[in-house]
């Protein structure tokens, strides 16, 4: 649409805002089309309440259509701004029940707040956003750091504070202009440079901040003064009569600048250089590399293939920094440039440097060729892998926000260029390209092979296109046009964002080119095959193999025009000037020639930080930007089978995703139940009808996380077992996941010969071998299903996860890693290393799926030393291999800390065995030691009671009832952790809440029942109607609460029987002070004498703790009595007998296991509210109050990760797998508290120690703790394993 530019603007108005204003920073560009008799201010058109954009960016009004804009100004006639009391007010607040609406200079004049982002949102005065302030913030002032001048601490609309530094006060209008200027990527914080905090805060509260580049960056020749090149001879003594500053380029007073500090200059005859392409380095920086000590010895190469000079072996010597190179007639410079060996003098303190092959090349014997050419071809393909995890940690920058390209591919670069510079364009935003041609609308394809397809397309045309020149391997070519319309920048750009999106590399560079752009042009030398222009090229030629110096001087004679516009045309005294000579053309036509280009193109080539990955991994870039990707081979076909991690979904976004490490297994889970690819949110599609089929594992894995609904949700129509007997569904695809045991590959194998189902996605629990990945591969080769099989992936979840912060390792055959397992007797050393590789591999799982590395701290002489050595050397191998690494998100270097990295603290099983037989009190613990919990469900029986028939009556059978408490229970997260009676009150005040409620309901329905013309009658139900409809409203919730209350009545029901018929109450009352050591109310011998206190297994517990916990085990005679209290009970002394020989080979009697010395307080009875109207029959049971104190568990983690100094701990060894070299220190390099940490245990957990973690990490701000196990048992269950220890 054509816009007027000589139109008086002054003299119109906006059609919006009725206004005549012209100000850029407070309304908008004013903009007048005069075809359609329009004026609008910018933003009064964004904030209008009523229009969308409809249409293309280059439609309308910036898509804003016409007719959309004179519908809008209708609707704004109708409306009167409640400011200035005007018709035409097209802004409305957008608060609920607010009606105001106002002009946009009104808004601003009334100091309302508009959001420039997402729906352009509106508030009027009265409802917009305000920024939280403390009482102390609010006093004094301090320096706005964009005006300097003072600004006070006030809530106030004219003044905001930066939400990331405390201190950071600013003046609207400052902020204001700054973001205009600015833009979008460049605007952040002033103080801090914080950008996405910032940036979010200043959208919130009205600034607007314009999506383009800085004001700074869109003016033209603004870094001219920049490119000022530093033109002074500094040497003691200038030769020059003209003066140290005069310059002549091409000739002996041409000035050379320092090639380190490039601040100090010489002439070339100053400092009796023969040649601009020799290095100089100033007194400066001579001095300083002196001292250094950094070339006090000169480098030499013995060549492989020698050359003679006069019949001697000659050796490749580089010239020390310290003196300028010999003159070109020297034998040394003579092989210097040589053309079977160039050496390039590279700056010695740069930390790039040329690869090997470009430095000393030369030539390969016949009978090494084919080897070398494999061994080349084997290490581009390296390289390409490595370039490609290179890529992915670039792609982290681009966000989800996506940007449409409507590309016509008749017109690749044309469509390509415009979309590029379309203001909307951001490199970081994904990208959509909608292909389209000159007869049909364009037709929108957002898919990844659509845009792969663009930039495909794209890099061919530049390979062609003008801006480059020769045959197979390019240089930049000279286009005045091309560089006058700034084709290199967006040429560069083009190739970065390919790049990083997931297109294709050019691969046409040519060497000389890649090199230029990496080590800079002034360390790189041409070759003649450099040379595009044929005529150039035989000019060179015959200057190079000119055999005499006569005919050396007829063919400069004849080229003398070529060579004077070249700045080479210099008299030849001798033959050997030719070499010079050369060079120096060779220098001027394929570098100096483009010097603008090239600087142009590596600009654009910075976008999204390509060109600096490139500078610092020059080899494997190398492999894409020169080298054109292989052909498919029968190599690649036969590795037509590839495993894919998925640890890619579980890159770190935000300093605290570690801790959500629970989401981040649904996510897992979730994604491969979709294929592998991510599942788009508020979907409206249908989904993908699929089938589920799991092994025992991977039933275990999902059952906590997903449930029946949720698989339904994502298109799971049947979840069967592997093993089970399953018919064919040919037309539906089948999602596997299971171990990759040889069981479970047959079993699959037999699927695909069966073949049961459309397509197979195989996901392997763990990592599969490469022989069994070949059965498969053979399987479907003979079933002629290699089609069918659409991926195989390495999921790397081999361990469950229970909770936000807990997980467990396994729960099929648990026995392998028990307890019992680890520490039988009879226990082979091959049994052993396999059950510390299954624990191993089980933690890789957990790691790889964390996304991070951590410290490793255990105890020595334990298991959970050799769990730690083979994890470190496990992550050791796996961060040192550059192809597999499945932590490329990680600083891999060596000795290098990130100090957000988690503690890993390993501990052995046997620190603490009192712990796992103690009777708890806490709501979670207290259900899995009473009650059958497994994998989040509870299994509960229904009371009998008896039923009548025709022989009398007889008991009713035990129904089964299960339920799951999961995250998603609300009253479960809040309660799990608290005390079984405050649990109690809390069901019981939730359903009275809850009866109050429904009373409200059924009042309020009587009401609506009234009848008659009773006007007090009709007032009420006016009234009552809006509580109606709220009360209808929320009935789901309310339905979803009462379930709530059912099910927790139910388990808590259950859990009072145990706790009263058993007295649990008492025991664990007794159990703390024995663990204390404070004074029993009543002896030991009389506790478990007395037959209505509790079970034999209760009585052996609490004994076995207090043996456990003495400091001096008791006497023969009272332990036989004991036994023979325990024996009368009904106890069986099997666990008495291993833990008697346990403390004896621990020695636990000189140092026993401290458990704090508070003991629980009792506060009698329960409050009134468990009196005769509640569901719970408390009486009898004591109220007791749980004071907070540190297991042993809970203590040794207070010293890690504190760095606190404590004998228990200071000889816990210490392992870093960043580290190049593992060692045997207990004595960590990391000086820091840490503020992430992961507890497991080997041997067993439970959720004592759990919940006891917790409470500690409450107290500890900003710091998060996750607790893992081998496996988690209850008291039952570790009182059998010791049981079966003893009987050995």
């Amino acid at each position: 649409m054509s816009k007027t530019n000589n139109f008086d603007a002054q003299s119109t108005f906006c059609v919006l805002c009725g206004r005549t204003d012209d100000c850029t920073e407070k309304y908008g560009e004013k903009r007048t089309y005069v075809e359609y008799d329009l004026t609008v201010h910018y933003y009064c058109l964004l904030m209008s309440s009523g229009i969308w954009q409809r249409g293309e960016e280059d439609e309308g009004v910036d898509g804003f259509l016409i007719t959309d804009i004179r519908k809008e100004v209708k609707r704004a006639a109708k409306l009167k701004c409640n400011i200035c009391k005007k018709k035409g007010a097209s802004i409305g607040c957008v608060a609920p029940k607010c009606k105001r609406s106002y002009h946009f200079p009104c808004g601003l004049q009334r100091e309302c707040i508009f959001q420039f982002m997402e729906d352009f949102r509106s508030y009027c005065w009265e409802h917009r956003p305000v920024q939280e302030f403390t009482d102390k913030e609010l006093r004094g002032a301090s320096q706005c750091t964009i005006c300097l001048d003072l600004v006070e601490h006030l809530p106030v609309y004219t003044v905001l504070r930066s939400p990331c530094c405390k201190n950071a006060w600013f003046h609207r209008e400052c902020l204001q202009y700054q973001a205009l200027s600015a833009g979008l990527f460049f605007f952040r914080c002033t103080v801090c440079n914080n950008k996405d905090k910032f940036q979010k805060e200043m959208l919130r509260m009205g600034i607007h901040i314009p999506e383009r580049d800085a004001s700074w960056e869109l003016e033209e020749n603004a870094y001219q003064d920049l490119l000022h090149c530093y033109q002074h001879c500094d040497v003691k003594r200038c030769l020059c009569r003209k003066g140290r500053d005069y310059n002549e380029p091409d000739s002996k007073w041409e000035i050379k600048r320092c090639q380190y500090c490039g601040s100090r200059g010489t002439h070339l005859a100053c400092s009796s250089m023969r040649s601009w392409e020799e290095n100089w380095e100033c007194m400066e920086c001579r001095s300083i590399f002196a001292k250094s000590g950094k070339y006090s010895k000169q480098k030499k190469r013995s060549l492989g293939t020698s050359e003679k000079t006069n019949g001697t072996p000659c050796i490749l010597e580089e010239p020390s920094p310290k003196f300028p190179r010999q003159s070109s007639g020297s034998p040394r410079n003579f092989l210097l440039q040589s053309p079977k060996i160039m050496c390039q003098n590279l700056s010695p303190c740069s930390h790039r440097e040329l690869p090997a092959s470009d430095r000393v090349t030369m030539s390969l014997s016949p009978m090494m060729s084919n080897r070398n050419w494999s061994l080349r071809h084997r290490r581009l393909g390296e390289q390409r892998r490595e370039v490609c995890n290179i890529l992915k940690e670039l792609k982290v920058q681009v966000k989800t926000k996506p940007t449409r390209l409507n590309i016509n591919a008749e017109n690749i670069w044309s469509s390509a260029l415009k979309g590029f510079r379309q203001r909307i364009f951001s490199p970081t935003n994904t990208i959509e390209v909608s292909f389209s041609n000159c007869k049909n609308r364009s037709k929108t394809n957002t898919s990844a092979a659509s845009k792969h397809h663009f930039f495909q397309l794209l890099m061919l045309h530049l390979q062609n296109s003008s801006l480059f020149e020769g045959s197979s391997g390019k240089n930049l070519s000279l286009d005045f046009q091309a560089l006058e319309e700034n084709l290199y920048f967006e040429a560069g750009k083009m190739i970065a964002v390919s790049l990083v999106h997931g297109g294709p590399s050019p691969g046409f560079f040519s060497k000389t080119l890649f090199n230029c752009l990496v080590y800079g042009p002034e360390n790189v030398k041409p070759a003649l095959e450099d040379v595009a222009d044929d005529d150039v090229a035989q000019t060179i030629k015959k200057i190079k193999y000119a055999n005499s110096l006569s005919s050396l001087q007829s063919t400069l004679q004849d080229c003398c025009e070529f060579l004077a516009a070249a700045g080479c045309l210099r008299p030849v005294t001798a033959l050997c000037d030719k070499k010079v000579l050369v060079n120096d053309i060779l220098m001027s036509y394929v570098i100096k020639r483009v010097t603008l280009p090239l600087e142009s193109f590596r600009q654009g080539l910075k976008t999204l930080g390509v060109l600096e990955k490139m500078q610092m991994h020059p080899d494997v870039f190398s492999s894409i930007m020169c080298h054109k990707p292989e052909r498919l081979s029968a190599k690649t076909v036969c590795d037509l089978f590839t495993i894919h991690s998925s640890s890619d979904v579980n890159k770190v976004e935000g300093a605290d995703f570690w801790m959500g490490y629970l989401q981040d297994v649904e996510m897992a889970l979730k994604r491969m139940l979709n294929f592998n690819v991510p599942p788009v949110k508020n979907s409206t599609g249908e989904p993908v009808w699929k089938v589920l089929i799991y092994d025992r594992f991977g039933q275990d894995i999902i059952s906590p996380l997903l449930s029946v609904k949720e698989l339904r949700d994502m298109g799971i129509t049947l979840h069967l077992l592997l093993h089970s007997d399953r018919d064919a569904i040919p037309d539906v695809p089948a999602v596997y996941f299971v171990m990759p045991t040889e069981e479970n590959i047959d079993r699959m194998c037999q699927d695909l010969r069966n073949q049961l189902y459309e397509s197979y996605y195989l996901n392997f629990i763990s990592a599969i071998s490469r022989s069994k990945l070949e059965d498969i591969a053979n399987a479907a080769i003979g079933a002629n299903a290699v089609t069918q099989v659409a991926k195989v992936f390495d999921q790397y979840l081999n361990f469950i996860t229970l909770e936000d912060d807990m997980f467990v390792l396994c729960n099929q055959n648990k026995e392998l890693v028990s307890y019992r397992a680890i520490n039988r007797p009879d226990i082979t050393d091959t049994e052993m290393e396999t059950i510390m590789d299954t624990i191993v591999d089980s933690l890789f799982c957990f790691f790889v799926t964390l996304g991070a590395i951590p410290i490793i701290r255990c105890s020595r002489g334990t298991a959970a030393e050799m769990v730690a050595v083979k994890l470190d050397k496990k992550l050791r191998e796996n961060l040192r291999d550059a192809r597999n690494s499945l932590f490329t998100g990680d600083t891999l270097g060596a000795g290098q800390f990130s100090f957000q990295r988690p503690l890993l603290v390993l501990v052995d099983r046997n620190i603490d065995l009192a712990t796992p037989l103690h009777h708890t009190w806490t709501y979670q613990a207290l259900v899995h030691d009473v009650l059958d919990f497994h994998l989040n469900r509870v299994n509960l029986e229904e009371s009998a009671g008896t039923e009548s028939t025709p022989a009398g009556a007889r008991p009713k059978k035990k129904n089964k009832k299960s339920y799951d408490l999961s995250t998603s229970d609300k009253f479960w997260q809040k309660h799990k952790g608290s005390p079984f009676p405050e649990v109690a009150e809390s069901v019981q005040q939730e359903l009275e809440s809850y009866r109050a409620q429904e009373d409200e309901v059924k009042r309020l329905k009587s009401i609506m029942g009234i009848e008659g013309e009773d006007e007090g009658a009709i007032s009420m139900l006016s009234d009552n109607t809006a509580k109606l409809t709220s009360a209808v409203s929320s009935l789901p919730e309310l339905l979803e609460k009462k379930r709530l209350i059912d099910l927790h009545t139910n388990v808590a029901t259950a859990v009072l029987e145990h706790i009263k018929s058993r007295k649990l109450d008492v025991y664990f009352e007794y159990e703390e002070k024995i663990m204390s050591k404070s004074t029993l109310d009543k002896s030991l011998l009389d506790m478990i004498s007395d037959p209505d206190a509790g079970t034999p297994e209760d009585k052996m517990r609490l004994f076995l703790i207090y043996y456990i916990s003495s400091a001096q085990a008791p006497s023969e005679i009272d332990l036989e009595q004991y036994k023979k209290a325990l024996m009368d009970a009904g106890c069986n002394l099997a666990p008495l007998s291993y833990i008697k020989q346990w403390k004896a080979f621990t020695k636990m009697a000189s140092a026993p296991t401290s458990y704090g010395n508070t003991t629980p307080k009792p506060l009698g009875l329960f409050s009134r509210v468990m009196n005769t109207g509640s569901q719970f029959v408390m009486e009898g049971v004591k109220n007791l109050v749980l004071k907070q104190q540190n297991l042993p568990v809970t203590r040794i983690l207070d010293n890690l990760m504190e760095m606190k100094s404590n004998p228990e701990t200071d000889d816990y060894r210490y392992f870093d797998p960043k580290m190049l070299r593992g060692s045997d220190s207990s004595v960590p390099r990391n000086k820091n508290p840490f503020q992430e940490a992961i507890v497991f245990v080997v041997g067993g957990g439970n959720y004592i120690e759990y919940q006891n973690l917790i409470d500690y990490i409450k107290g500890k701000q900003g710091k998060h703790v996750l607790y893992g196990c081998s496996e988690l048992f209850n008291a039952t269950q570790f009182i059998k394993q010791l049981s079966q220890l003893g009987q050995k």
